[in-house]
């Protein structure tokens, strides 16, 4: 029995409406939600349980709130107010992400009807407010009025809703879909509503069981039939209705069904050619338009294969696009069934066994039509299928087979040559798709032969051939050389006329034979596996400036490198990224250069040395007798325990009657120092001899060099280009740069550790912007010298020298042992000339009396007959600390000081400054105009 309660219903009706509209907001003082902040969903929140007047609410009365975007182990307290005697007391609930959580309700509903749960969810000091309808029912009801028809359900390819009426109110209802379905009540009005159904892409057929409860009263069950096809059941009588690519996916989750195409479509995507398909489809006469696949697998197509009961007929594949591996077609990639009257247009693209209805048949194919078909492939491509097996039929269908024997290199063609390709059919035709530079390719006609035709200077390349009968075609590339099959080089006789020509890492390798030779490289190289040294090399290899990357050598033989003794010609190579590992004797491209010379050679990547002795360089570890290394550039990162360290050269031994040289070079990266050791520079650590013959001029280096914690105050005889030598005068510096950082134990200079006849040489930092000294020294107990903005320790002469922006500090500076803006300490009548230092900062000792054995020019007077003359200092030259009288005096300690205006071109001229090799830079003081590598370096 139903009661009414006009005027109350009337009030709780326009509650309902005032409250409805502020459903599941935050209190005013909150901004809006955003898409990532936690959010109360208010369409899937709700009130459970049947709800009577007055009777007490059970424990399967509650509320149940949703949300989502709530970070984990967020903190809520949920409460109501009491509405028609039914409230949420305060409960502390945990939020986590994206889902829900139920609370009690309690109470006793005074009177049936329509109501509004005003219900807050505080979090964080924010409220959220939620607003649910919630029904109330007479005690006096009997049965549940459930007006869901069971009609079957169709096209449930999409969400479904169906309305129904429902009494009492506040009936609960329990689903239980089919798996890949599933459905939710949507509460409409008190009496009404609606049943969703939400199919997933892999619904074919299934029931929606709902039942709804009340209170004691028996429940009430319906069962809905859902099927996602427009009519059918599957079956050979009533197959199912396919109007539309989306029911024609769903064949792949019905694989024994049977099914019929009601209309024409377009499919662009096909989920069936991942499975095996076991039943019928009959097309009806219909067509299929745009079926499009591109898959990396094997067996493509709209189906993958066709079992042995599968049957496909009157079906219509139009403007197909489909690329995959082997077994590769518009229907199927293997047909064990059977095809009948199936009619394919469009463009297939496989690898091997290729066709227009199937890539390999095991069963029938028959009445079908390909005509305004396109096949391509590796091998094996058919007309109707590309791999006939024994059983099979498949009328009127053409295979294109390419032999074993098939060639894919062809070697000799240094001259015009007819060469063989032949395949099957006989009657099919050779087409020339693209063909390397310097070579022609012409088809002979009749024949399945081509007439190849080399220009001048032609080696090697990739000729690409179409083989073709109608509408089917295998594309295939041959690799011509003009070489004899199992020469290792593509041409030439080794000699300075006609090098032997290498183009791969094997004809590189194989130089080894025979270092006597003339080489030319002429293709970048890619080294895959660890070199082996070439143990010696007097001939010449140009590298035509292209590249070989990867060079890999793990060396435990002294004087190893990519050739361990060098006295021909290496240039023109960039070996790129190199990855070089020692105990021993090394240099990276030459272990020795002996008379040799290495030019325009560019090395990157990293060199690691655990050699406790001396040498390494990388370039070449030791050169002598004249050899020379010029334009050659590095950047590396180094880390070695040896001293005799240089970017370039390890050592540099002079002898009578030969200059042995390093010109024009350029260094950078990195040098890690990780053992006491010294003569160690960014170009040559070591210069060795008794007599005058060795140079390095017009080289820059930028290398940061720096001591490990074992090394820090021990390491020593440290240059930005130079280490130490034997004995003066024995290897000039002229004309280099130096702008990288140095931080060792002690004997350290901008150009030298310890070096003889210094001139024309720059040493140029980073002034305010640097974050470190640029020339530090932590020993405490420095021996030969300390640090000089140009040489630690100079020998005979150092003159026209310039210091810019550096930074010099070490730990101490005892006496004897000061630091100094050109040279800290000199020896075989040693002095400094002409030499200018500006923006410079120089620090030592802390404390009295050390402190004042800091100075601008030199740390010491000239040794011997040396006499120090004629130096100058400009503005931002800082000592610090120093608490001694500072003198003007252009022969002494600390130089004459110049201002900007007094620093010109005429200055610098009359003091001995040849501006052929120095200029003025913008800023108005001195830099080198020809300094450092100026080939072409390396692209990323």
């Amino acid at each position: 029995m139903k009661r009414t309660y006009f005027f109350r219903n009337i009030i709780c009706l326009v509650i309902l409406a005032i409250t409805v509209l502020q459903a599941c907001k935050k209190d005013n003082e909150r901004p809006k939600s955003l898409p990532d902040r936690m959010e109360i969903l208010d369409t899937k929140s709700k009130v459970n349980g049947n709800l009577v007047e007055s009777l007490v609410l059970s424990a399967t009365n509650t509320f149940t709130l949703s949300f989502k975007n709530a970070p984990t182990g967020t903190s809520a307290v949920i409460s109501a107010e009491a509405v028609n005697g039914i409230s949420i007391p305060a409960t502390t609930v945990e939020l986590n992400g994206t889902s829900s959580v139920n609370v009690p309700l309690t109470g006793k509903p005074t009177t049936d009807g329509t109501f509004v749960l005003v219900v807050n969810i505080k979090v964080n000091g924010t409220t959220y407010v939620c607003s649910k309808e919630f029904y109330v029912d007479l005690a006096t009801v009997t049965a549940i009025d459930f007006a869901l028809a069971e009609t079957p359900l169709l096209n449930v390819n999409k969400v479904t809703d169906i309305d129904f009426d429902i009494y009492p109110k506040s009936t609960v209802f329990t689903i239980v879909p089919s798996p890949n379905l599933t459905a939710e009540i949507i509460n409409v009005s008190p009496t009404k509503r609606t049943l969703r159904i939400t199919p997933t892409a892999q619904f074919t057929t299934g029931t929606v069981a709902i039942t709804a409860t009340f209170m004691a009263i028996a429940p009430v069950t319906r069962t809905l039939s859902c099927n996602a096809f427009a009519a059918g059941a599957g079956t050979t009588a009533a197959p199912f209705e396919i109007p539309d690519a989306d029911r024609m996916n769903r064949i792949a989750y019905a694989l024994s069904g049977n099914f019929k195409l009601t209309s024409d479509f377009t499919q662009t995507t096909a989920t069936t050619s991942t499975s095996t398909f076991n039943g019928t489809v009959d097309g009806n006469g219909k067509t299929i338009t745009g079926l499009t696949i591109t898959s990396s697998a094997d067996k493509s197509g709209l189906f993958a294969e066709l079992g042995p009961n599968a049957m496909v007929k009157n079906l219509i594949l139009k403007n197909v696009n489909i690329t995959g591996q082997n077994n590769t077609a518009a229907l199927a990639g293997i047909n064990r069934g059977s095809v009948s009257t199936v009619t394919v247009s469009g463009t297939i693209n496989g690898g091997l066994f290729v066709g227009g209805i199937s890539g390999t048949n095991y069963g029938s194919i028959t009445t079908s039509d390909v005509n305004g078909l396109t096949i391509k492939g590796l091998n094996s491509i058919g007309s109707l299928t590309g791999g006939v097996n024994t059983g099979s039929s498949q009328t009127s269908n053409v295979v294109l087979v390419l032999p074993d024997t098939f060639p894919t290199e062809v070697y000799g063609i240094a001259s015009a040559k007819t060469v063989d390709f032949v395949f099957a059919p006989s009657d099919g035709t050779i087409a020339v798709l693209t063909t390397p530079a310097l070579l022609t390719a012409a088809p002979v006609s009749g024949q399945q032969k081509l007439t190849l035709t080399p220009q001048a200077g032609f080696l090697s390349g990739d000729l690409q051939i179409s083989m073709q009968k109608n509408n089917l075609s295998a594309v295939r590339t041959v690799k011509i050389f003009s070489k004899q099959a199992g020469s290792f080089f593509d041409g030439g006789d080794g000699s300075v006329a006609s090098p032997y020509i290498i183009s791969n890492e094997s004809a590189l390798d194989y130089v080894r034979n025979d270092g006597t030779k003339n080489y030319k490289i002429v293709a970048n190289i890619a080294l895959t596996k660890p070199w082996t040294p070439i143990p010696t090399f007097s001939g010449t290899l140009d590298g035509g400036k292209f590249k070989v990357t990867g060079l890999t050598i793990n060396s435990t033989t002294a004087n190893d490198g990519f050739i361990n003794t060098n006295t021909g010609t290496i240039k023109d190579i960039q070996f790129l990224n190199v990855d070089c590992k020692t105990n021993a004797a090394f240099g990276v491209i030459t272990g020795k250069t002996t008379g040799g010379t290495i030019q325009n050679v560019v090395v990157t990547g990293s060199v690691i040395s655990t050699n406790t002795g001396d040498l390494l360089g990388g370039i070449s570890g030791e050169l002598s007798a004249g050899g020379k290394l010029t334009q050659c550039y590095t950047n590396l990162n180094i880390s070695a325990s040896c001293g005799m360290i240089g970017g370039i050269a390890g050592r540099l031994t002079t002898s009578t009657g030969a200059i042995t040289e390093i010109s024009y070079c350029t260094t950078t990266g990195s040098l890690e120092i990780t053992a006491s050791k010294n003569r160690i520079a960014g170009i040559l650590g070591r210069a060795e001899g008794t007599v005058s013959g060795g140079i390095i001029k017009n080289c820059l280096s930028t290398v940061n060099i720096t001591a490990t914690v074992a090394a820090a105050t021990t390491a020593n005889g440290i240059g930005g280009i130079f280490g130490a030598d034997q004995n003066a005068n024995i290897v000039p510096i002229d004309q280099c740069m130096f702008s990288g950082s140095i931080s060792a134990g002690f004997s350290i200079g901008g150009i030298a550790g310890v070096g003889s006849t210094i001139t024309n040489c720059i040493v140029k930092g980073k002034g305010p912007l640097a974050t470190q000294p640029m020339l530090s020294a932590a020993s405490t107990t420095p021996a030969t010298g300390n640090i000089g903005g140009i040489a630690g320790t100079n020998k005979t002469k150092l003159e026209n020298c310039v210091v810019r922006e550096v930074t010099i500090k070490s730990v101490i500076t005892p006496a004897g042992f000061p630091n100094a803006g050109i040279a800290s300490t000199y020896q075989n009548n040693g002095y400094t000339k002409n030499s200018f230092v500006a923006n410079t900062s120089i620090e030592g000792s802390n404390t009295a009396p050390n402190w004042d054995n800091n100075f601008r020019i030199s740390g010491t007077a000239a040794n011997g007959t040396g006499v120090n003359s004629s130096n100058f200092v400009g503005t931002g030259v800082t000592i610090v600390g120093r608490t001694s009288a500072i003198t003007n005096d252009l022969n002494g300690l600390d130089g004459q000081v110049k201002t900007q205006a007094e620093l010109t071109q005429s200055f610098f001229q009359g003091i001995g400054y040849d501006f052929a090799i120095w200029k003025i830079d913008t800023d108005g003081y001195l830099s080198l105009k020809n300094v450092g590598y100026n080939g072409t370096l390396p692209t990323p």
